[in-house]
């Protein structure tokens, strides 16, 4: 079973390579994508996407446990997973404390630019030159303020160490020697068996609470007269785009700042203050060891959702994992032939050259992306010849739309047909990517087909290799066939046919719902063919089964028995 500082690691490094993931890619949409009216509100938020990636690597390297016990509250680290010196370890724990008053701050800054936005009065001037260095220092002054407290006043003490030693070692399985931490302990038993304060935790949870105060009232306060403003502008003479796009804003900050309140402001604010009033609150400190190392990989998704111009960019990233998906099934079967056919090259698919095996679908998705947010991107001429036919097929208006598609031919203004660039450019690559996952799985999957009969009539080879290789085999071909029925046949239809003017309405709806499909369809073969989870399935049913006729032979016992009674 999973122990809790097994999970803790697991969800730290997850979140750590969602937040690069996530915080990249917002970085590089702000870059490229970004209506050119959001100004320098753009270099703040890739300013916090920079530092959420910093969070993260600090978060992974520390591997923090955030720890409560009676009326003490702890971070600590475990040094046996760990070359980093003490010294070294107890300045990055700060640093990670740290990053939480830069976190808040952030917040702060981002309602405060957004309502002298919306304001329109000229004071956006404060956001530019030199002012614009202020409020990017401000965060980190408030940062190092955070973490000075930390270290200062939540030094541990020969006291702290005695106190939290036993409630540590139970709770993590660590040795107190191994521990790094820095602790609050709000109050101490004197030698009359009295409680007295401890003035240093006091000091410090008075500062951090003052820290949190002033954010959460900014945020507060601004977004309130920024949701006023927001409904102004409704009823003023401000263009649909403009207005449009201040909605989207709006919604994105108040997400963003939901998010927060919900992972960082209240467990955190519960975690320092409530142990000072005597609650046990170690099943929370359990929940803000998760959350805290969640956040940074959470935070940027409203923007991705909520931004029409970052939306329709990602668009693409969808339709690449298609890219990725012909890129798995190639590789499927050249790893199965190499398996076969015994001849070493199997070394092919261990250490760096594993890491290139899995960077190759990455990289078929990152092309078919790119293609199709660069080739068949939305223009007028496109939007307009779409237009009519997604309202009637859908009842969408097309404002409400985001899509990317292919026109392959336009008609001229002397009524000739012409040949649209991009969108041939498209399928071209499109189909010479298919063509390559194909050729693959047919080739290999042709060699290994070859290579299955040589080892059954092979009398040395011994039955279970036989039968493991025949069911692999089978699996390997089942999990062809559906996705060239699903996926490989429909979509290339669905691409090539209209460039010869067939009409394949009728198929994109098809194609809709075998693309959802595919996934949860993908991995069944595999429970049905491979013996050992075959038998697992099985027993696991069994089991079941059998657990629902005890229990109803025990209701029939029981009303036999209040029967005869």
């Amino acid at each position: 079973m999973t122990t809790y500082p097994e999970l803790k690691t697991a969800i730290q490094w997850i979140s750590f390579g969602f937040s690069i993931c996530f915080n990249s890619l917002l970085v590089y949409l702000i870059l490229t994508k970004s209506p050119k009216k959001m100004g320098n509100y753009r270099y703040l938020m890739i300013y916090f996407s920079c530092f959420a990636i910093f969070f993260s690597i600090i978060d992974v390297i520390v591997g923090p446990f955030v720890h409560s016990y009676g009326k003490s509250f702890a971070m600590l680290a475990d040094r046996r997973e760990s070359n980093i010196s003490p010294p070294v370890l107890y300045f990055l724990l700060c640093v990670l404390c740290g990053c939480y008053g830069v976190t808040i701050t952030f917040f702060a800054i981002h309602f405060l630019f957004r309502y002298f936005a919306l304001e329109r009065k000229g004071r956006l001037t404060y956001f530019h030159g030199g002012y614009f260095v202020i409020w990017v220092a401000v965060p980190v002054f408030f940062g190092i303020l955070w973490g000075f407290t930390v270290g200062w006043f939540l030094a541990p003490t020969e006291e702290s160490t005695e106190y939290l030693k036993q409630s540590i070692e139970e709770s993590y399985h660590i040795p107190m020697e191994n521990v790094t931490f820095v602790c609050g302990l709000y109050w101490r038993t004197t030698e009359n068996g009295k409680e007295e304060m401890v003035a240093s935790s006091m000091c410090a949870v008075v500062i951090f609470a003052a820290m949190m105060g002033t954010s959460f009232s900014v945020v507060c306060y601004y977004g309130y007269l920024s949701y006023q403003r927001i409904n102004a502008l409704m009823n003023e003479g401000e263009s649909s785009y403009t207005k449009n796009l201040q909605r989207q804003l709006y919604k994105a900050l108040v997400a963003q700042a939901i998010i927060p309140i919900v992972l960082m402001y209240l467990p955190v604010s519960n975690y320092l203050i409530l142990p000072a009033f005597g609650w046990d609150i170690s099943p929370i400190s359990r929940l803000v060891t998760l959350v805290y190392a969640a956040y940074p990989a959470v935070d940027p998704l409203p923007l991705f959702f909520i931004i029409d111009n970052y939306r329709n960019a990602l668009t693409g990233v969808v339709c690449g994992c298609y890219g990725v998906i012909i890129a798995f099934f190639a590789i499927h079967f050249l790893f199965r032939y190499f398996a076969l056919e015994r001849k070493g090259r199997l070394k092919y698919f261990h250490g760096g050259w594993f890491a290139i095996w899995v960077a190759v679908p990455v990289l078929f998705g990152a092309l078919w992306s790119f293609t199709v947010g660069w080739f068949l991107a939305p223009t007028e001429e496109s939007t307009e010849y779409l237009k009519q036919s997604i309202e009637e097929s859908y009842q969408i208006p097309m404002e409400n739309v985001t899509f990317v598609g292919a026109l392959y031919w336009r008609t001229t203004e002397n009524g000739k047909e012409e040949m649209v660039a991009s969108s041939v450019c498209a399928v071209v690559i499109f189909a010479a990517m298919m063509g390559t996952s194909f050729s693959v799985v047919c080739y290999y999957g042709y060699l290994s087909y070859q290579r299955i009969n040589e080892l059954l009539m092979n009398e040395g080879e011994s039955s279970y290799t036989k039968n493991l290789q025949r069911q692999l085999y089978k699996a390997l071909v089942a999990q062809a066939i559906i996705p060239i029925v699903l996926m490989y046949l429909p979509m290339s239809n669905y691409l090539i046919l209209p460039a010869i003017g067939w009409d394949v309405s009728p198929l994109s709806r098809l194609l809709t719902l075998v693309y959802a499909a595919y996934p949860a369809v993908d991995p069944l073969p595999l429970f049905f063919i491979i013996d050992n989870y075959r038998n697992a399935l099985a027993g696991y049913f069994y089991c079941c089964t059998s657990n629902n006729n005890r229990i109803s032979m025990g209701d029939k016992e029981i009303s036999r028995g209040n029967t005869t009674n």
